[in-house]
């Protein structure tokens, strides 16, 4: 669904025949790597798949509802903002938001490569020491 969601979004932002597709796919990519890489962590330690597809879908509800996906951050609370402001989401929506702009190239993808590799640095490393691989 990923694939064809960002061909969709590229398609209204104008960016389909564009090199700034690169840029969506980037940003989706790294993105995902992040979510990948919490989602290995969590797996290292859940005792039951009901435990990991929870607090999975706990932390997604978070990503979406603590971001800028459907509110500017000044909607929130002062002491969310933040919790907003630190969420990966929020960077993901925000780089893809400067897509639509002409000239910009990978550049708002760039934002997402440290914490994105953390991420699954993060779960690699948890996965393999809980698992003595």
């Amino acid at each position: 669904a990923t694939f064809p969601g960002t061909l969709t979004i590229c398609y209204l932002y104008g960016i389909l025949l564009d090199p700034r597709i690169l840029g969506a796919f980037s940003i989706v990519g790294l993105f995902s790597l992040g979510v990948v890489g919490i989602s290995m962590a969590v797996s290292a330690y859940a005792s039951s798949i009901e435990v990991f597809v929870t607090v999975r879908s706990t932390v997604q509800l978070y990503f979406s509802f603590f971001s800028t996906l459907f509110f500017s951050p000044d909607v929130f609370p002062s002491f969310l903002r933040p919790i907003v402001l630190a969420n990966p989401m929020t960077w993901a929506v925000e780089a893809f938001r400067q897509l639509s702009k002409p000239g910009v190239g990978l550049g708002p993808a760039s934002v997402l490569v440290v914490p994105s590799l953390a991420f699954a640095a993060l779960g690699t490393i948890v996965y393999l020491y809980h698992n003595q691989l």
